[in-house]
């Protein structure tokens, strides 16, 4: 490595790790704010508050290195530019380019960074602090577990519920089975066994499905259905901790839930778009640093940075805000998952590559 390419990188970093101690220390005072509430009303002791943000802190690092990468990338070249340092080294033959090079590297090892805290610190974290919060702090009992890609539910009337596939974004089961144990637990009073269910007002409506009846640990009627409702007061809301959600997934597990649920003969492009959104949101931090680049390298002035600046991080709100945008189109099925998760990323990149290429005379020898 070049001793140009050590300095652009050391400059990048210096300013990038500052801009994320700034970042995270928001994010937890945001979080301290918004539960501390919860935390006083529980009687919860502090040490849990701290340990709750303790296990946010994978998440909020996460979240927080794009807007990282874009303030440190416009903050380094523009303090370049401003020193004379840009000028100095393109007089020296150095094009555009060849300066930004290193800090487009920069970019590539904090998302390569950011995936690997999403693949083996995020899922295990986020689970933790959930217990936490649940469990210790609210003194919530989990009533359902997820075990082999399938979601066992205990309610209060003695009845067992088992759910092939779990989709509470649109209030639907599939494959479920339900079992009544008699009072002494001795053997099952019903079992009923469905293709889909919904709530539907105060009762549930299953579909395509079979109620066996047992009298003294004997199957005495098999009494078939398109469409019956039962008087159950399970409510689909309190069925969304027993779902499975992407932050407690890495890259692999998702993929294997997704292949387990198309086996089972379902979709469900939630899932399809979270995967992708795992290898694409990382990536969000080398988007940032390309658009940076133009802005930050034409600061030569204070008021002409301040504008970059202002200018630059607009743009950066305008891609979160296309970015969300698509992920919940990709959620409800109006646009294809990876044109979800990645049709942001290539707007601005050609946006900003063009801005690179086109701000620079030819003269200057940009590629050199």
């Amino acid at each position: 490595m070049k001793i140009v390419d050590r300095y652009i990188l050391s400059v990048f970093f210096r300013f990038f790790i500052s801009a994320m101690v700034v970042l995270i220390t928001l994010f937890t005072l945001i979080l301290f704010f918004e539960l501390i509430g919860d935390f006083i009303s529980s009687k919860a002791p502090l040490y849990l508050m701290g340990a709750y943000l303790a296990h946010k802190m994978p998440e909020a690092a996460y979240y927080m290195a794009p807007m990282a990468v874009l303030a440190a990338s416009i903050l380094s070249l523009s303090l370049m530019t401003k020193d004379k340092e840009v000028m100095i080294m393109m007089s020296c033959g150095v094009s555009p380019l060849r300066i930004a090079r290193p800090l487009i590297g920069g970019t590539i090892l904090v998302a390569a960074f950011a995936f690997l805290d999403s693949e083996y610190l995020i899922p295990q974290a986020w689970m933790k602090s959930e217990d936490i919060y649940r469990h210790q702090v609210k003194k919530i009992e989990d009533f359902g577990s997820v075990r082999q890609n399938m979601v066992w539910i205990k309610t209060g009337r003695d009845d067992m519920w088992n759910i092939g596939y779990l989709d509470v974004s649109n209030g639907l089961l599939h494959d479920v089975n339900i079992m009544r144990f008699t009072p002494d637990r001795s053997g099952f009073d019903f079992i009923i066994s469905a293709k889909t269910g919904y709530r539907q007002g105060t009762q549930w409506v299953f579909e395509d499905g079979m109620e066996r009846r047992f009298a003294n640990g004997a199957e005495v009627a098999e009494l078939p259905f398109r469409k019956k409702n039962y008087g159950f007061t399970l409510d689909i809301a309190e069925l969304k901790h027993a779902e499975k959600v992407s932050q407690e997934m890495n890259f692999r597990e998702i993929t294997s839930y997704i292949e387990h649920i198309k086996r089972s003969g379902y979709e469900n492009v939630r899932y399809d778009v979270d995967r992708y959104v795992k290898i694409t949101f990382p990536l969000i931090s080398v988007v940032m640093g390309i658009i940076a680049i133009p802005f930050g390298l034409k600061a030569r002035q204070g008021g002409v940075a301040f504008s970059g600046i202002t200018f630059a991080v607009m743009i950066g709100f305008s891609f979160w805000f296309l970015f969300s945008m698509g992920v919940s189109l990709g959620h409800s099925g109006k646009l294809p998952p990876l044109v979800a998760a990645g049709g942001a990323h290539l707007l601005f990149l050609f946006a900003g590559a063009y801005a690179m290429l086109s701000g620079f005379r030819p003269r200057e020898g940009i590629f050199r």
